[in-house]
């Protein structure tokens, strides 16, 4: 388990790290942009949502973090 949240961070890490490299962020930007930047969060807040509800669903309804995990081969 601790090696599974140290691989999660490390490339959450390294994803940002990436980012950045590639795209600095621009401190001063212009009033017409904030609206492009308002449009950016629809896809980051559903993409957090998908990810909270693997987590609740993997972890929680099949028992990853339970200590009884629920799977059947298909």
């Amino acid at each position: 388990m601790a090696y599974l949240v140290l691989f999660g961070i490390g490339t959450i890490v390294g994803m940002m790290l990436i980012t950045l490299i590639i795209c600095p962020r621009r401190w001063r930007t212009p009033p017409a942009i904030d609206v492009v930047n308002a449009l950016r969060v629809a896809p980051v807040c559903s993409a957090w949502g998908f990810g909270l509800f693997l987590v609740y669903h993997i972890g929680f309804v099949n028992g990853l973090f339970t200590g009884h995990a629920v799977w059947t081969p298909k």
